[in-house]
This record gives structure tokens, C-alpha cells and sequence, in this order.
């Protein structure tokens, strides 16, 4: 849903890796993929301090290494994901927090 809501309110562009890691740091971010008892339960992750923030962090560099335009280097992937961090990260438009 959340990726929805980016390609029609910020028309992105599919090929920019910018855009593609914001896109996939707020879906991760907001959905409700990166819970604790989530990523505790089904993955196996559990950490009590930054837990969400690297959840979403590795489900972003997976999305984005994944992408043709980044050709699977994981070091790209996860130089782009950290360019956008800071500025994605905080953005939870349309909502007012993280689901939790």
C-alpha cells in the first residue's frame, strides 16, 4: 500500500535507486513489517535497541540490491539506502507514527 501511496503522491521515478530506497525504507517503516514480535516470531531478529531501525535498514538494502539498476552490489545498495536514511526514515506521511 505504501508504495501505492509514493508513486502516485511523489512521482517517482522506478529507476532511480534514491527514490527506490526511500520508497522501500517508509513501506518497510510503515507497514508493519518491521514489529518486534514480527521479526522476532517469524525471522528469528530480535534486538531490544534499534531493532526497528535495522529491520528496516536490511529490508531496504535487500529491496534495492535486487533492483536491475544497482546490478546485486551490496555495497551500492546499501550507500543509497544510507544517502536517503535520515530524510526517508522520519517521513510517515499519510500516517502520524510508525505502526507498532
Amino acid at each position: 500500500m505504501m508504495h501505492a501511496y509514493d508513486h502516485l503522491r511523489f512521482k517517482l521515478d522506478p529507476l532511480d535507486l534514491r527514490h527506490a530506497a526511500c520508497m522501500e525504507i517508509r513501506a518497510s517503516m510503515l507497514s508493519g513489517e518491521c514489529r518486534f514480535m514480527r521479526e522476532l516470531v517469524t525471522r528469528g531478529q530480535w534486538g531490544v535497541t534499534q531493532q526497528l531501525q535495522e529491520c528496516v535498514r536490511r529490508r531496504a538494502v535487500l529491496s534495492v540490491k535486487a533492483r536491475p539498476a544497482c546490478g546485486g552490489d551490496d555495497v551500492k545498495a546499501a550507500r543509497v539506502v544510507n544517502e536517503v536514511w535520515d530524510s526517508c526514515f522520519g517521513d510517515t506521511r499519510p500516517f502520524d507514527e510508525i505502526y507498532r
